[in-house]
């Protein structure tokens, strides 16, 4: 899948999801089924990418929001991350 920006969004952010599934079409099979509206990385892409590459979790899920000078904000797992990311955008 290729990214694209939602120029609508009214968030201070973009989501865009960097799959650890094993296939392109897991990736997309899994996208689809949890209805996600935003882009992904395209498959086998994601160590070629130095703000991805650099900011890999340990684990999934994860969550790593950097900001538009490349600065990272939040590095964390899901559920440590959750609760900064609210605050972030209140």
């Amino acid at each position: 899948m290729k990214p694209k920006k939602d120029k609508g969004s009214k968030m201070p952010f973009e989501v865009i999801l960097v799959s650890s599934d094993r296939s392109e079409e897991d990736t997309t099979d899994y996208m689809k089924s949890k209805k996600m509206p935003w882009p992904a990385i395209s498959f086998g892409k994601e160590d070629k990418i130095d703000v991805v590459r650099n900011n890999s979790p340990r684990g999934i899920p994860y969550i790593a929001v950097i900001d538009k000078s490349g600065k990272v904000v939040i590095k964390d797992n899901a559920f440590d991350a959750l609760p900064k990311l609210k605050k972030l955008i209140k």
